[in-house]
């Protein structure tokens, strides 16, 4: 017999009754053994009933307490989030938690998910079938990104941009010159994980001594921010990630990437990651270029495409090009030159010197 299906029959009716059958005639022997020669009393029986009753191994109707709350709850849970939400502590209680939840596993209602032990999530039966026909492709992100990025592709909501740069390349002045070239024209939210109001403060001050425009600075959300970005990222704005801190296992900003994905609707995400010096990619490597729409690097004086798609000219690829910049007083982008680099061209499939600037 099946662990779901002792569940099932420790529930039923008939077991419920087998129970009370067995307790009275265990209290009936407990008064023969009493030795006292003084028998116990109905009552006394009675109260005996109670307590084992009590102590029986399955609170009745727990497994369908279980399954309300399951359906009820969005988003993964631990067993030990059903515990506590059931106010549930005998160990009995515990194992038929575990039971009910292996037969709403069984059932196709509940799936286990990541890494840490009793982890589950609701599965979503219902799809909606994409409407791709009645969309319409004209309908772009209009976003400014230094360097003529935007330039060179099409952006769309739920698009994700990675930036993966080197200490002190200039991710956060290239992100702050995103803010000042947009703020006033969509709302961006800006999480920064190491920025202090007083470093922000001065980097403003330096667009301002550089000549540049600083008011938009003020119609942008700065906020300190270290990790579970997906608890506070709106998805119908622009949000900047100012950096992912990545310490170990560091294949898992995939997931990440693709949970920030599936909470975008029509707005998009720029995320920053660090970058060991000398490394072609940010750490992470390939899996965090598999979600974005545009992934570049930042050296010094350098940045480098390392994948675009959605490209306005389709027939120029991209990937591979870098342009050179001087990062004047820390704030202010100038190119040195145009685009250099990239694939070799293959003249037998008619594509030309693909070396050029765009």
């Amino acid at each position: 017999m099946s662990e779901v299906q002792k569940v099932s029959d420790l529930e039923s009716p008939e077991f419920q009754t087998q129970i009370k059958s067995s307790l009275l005639e265990l209290a009936q022997n407990i008064s023969k053994a009493a030795g006292n020669g003084r028998p116990v009393s109905h009552n006394q029986i009675l109260n005996y009933l109670n307590i084992l009753q009590n102590m029986a191994p399955i609170k009745r109707g727990l497994a369908e307490e279980v399954r309300e709350w399951v359906m009820t709850t969005g988003g993964n849970f631990l067993t030990t989030d059903v515990y506590r939400e059931l106010n549930l502590t005998t160990r009995d209680h515990k194992k038929a938690v575990c039971m009910a939840l292996l037969r709403l596993e069984k059932e196709n209602l509940l799936a286990k998910c990541g890494e840490k032990r009793g982890c589950y999530r609701i599965i979503e039966a219902c799809h909606k079938p994409m409407d791709w026909e009645n969309c319409d492709v004209t309908k772009t992100f209009d976003l400014n990104l230094p360097l003529g990025l935007h330039k060179l592709m099409y952006l769309y909501p739920k698009n994700i941009i990675v930036i993966a740069g080197d200490t002190n390349a200039g991710k956060t002045a290239y992100l702050l010159n995103v803010v000042r070239e947009n703020a006033d024209r969509m709302p961006i939210d800006y999480f920064t994980n190491d920025l202090t109001p007083e470093e922000l403060k001065k980097r403003v001050q330096r667009f301002n001594e550089a000549g540049m425009n600083t008011e938009n600075f003020s119609k942008c959300q700065f906020i300190p921010r270290v990790k579970d970005f997906l608890d506070v990222l709106n998805p119908d704005r622009v949000t900047i990630i100012d950096y992912l801190q990545l310490t170990d296992d560091f294949w898992k900003v995939a997931g990440t990437l693709d949970e920030i994905y599936n909470k975008l609707e029509s707005g998009i995400c720029i995320v920053a990651i660090q970058k060991k010096k000398g490394m072609k990619l940010g750490r992470g490597g390939d899996f965090a270029m598999e979600r974005p729409r545009l992934y570049f690097t930042l050296e010094e004086g350098k940045l480098i495409i390392q994948k675009m798609k959605n490209l306005i000219d389709a027939e120029r690829n991209p990937n591979g090009k870098y342009v050179r910049f001087n990062l004047w007083g820390g704030c202010k982008f100038i190119p040195k030159g145009g685009w250099s680099g990239g694939p070799r061209p293959d003249p037998e499939a008619g594509q030309g010197d693909d070396s050029q600037p765009f």
